[in-house]
């Protein structure tokens, strides 16, 4: 998933923009990994420590903004930012479970690639709408 040149990840908030980008990067990354077919766990290990630390840093950011600029919609978004890492942490414990590897990859696969196309098109785009009018407005500056 090449994601480079679609505009539908922008948010116009760059700091937004620039997180995005790069968990796409990442995600291209894991896709190259899991289309190989030697498949191996310390791999698969980067890659969700990648994701976790995205989830800390980046809902970190988006957390914050909602609450200085008082969105309304906070709590909802925020329920999101838990299911992603709730499910990170459920496919961890899978894998250091002794889940099949193949399995557990072709999960991680699915939801990272449709939570954040989801997340941006539905909840993240809100948000930014809300702070780019805050911002219009001369109320706040992310």
């Amino acid at each position: 998933m090449d994601t480079r040149n679609d505009e539908w990840i922008r948010t116009g908030i760059a700091l937004v923009d620039h997180q995005h980008e790069e968990y796409f990067r990442r995600l291209d990354i894991l896709l190259a990994i899991l289309g190989n077919s030697e498949l191996n766990a310390h791999e698969l290990r980067k890659s969700f420590d990648y994701f976790r630390s995205f989830a800390v840093v980046h809902f970190d950011t988006e957390e914050l903004l909602m609450k200085i600029s008082v969105y309304p919609q906070t709590e909802e978004h925020m329920k999101m930012h838990e299911f992603f890492g709730e499910t990170i942490e459920r496919l961890v414990q899978e894998m250091n479970t002794g889940g099949d590897i193949h399995y557990v990859a072709g999960e991680l696969k699915v939801f990272v690639s449709g939570w954040l196309q989801d997340h941006i098109e539905t909840h993240d785009m809100k948000l930014t709408s809300f702070l780019k009018d805050k911002i219009s407005a001369g109320i706040a500056n992310p």
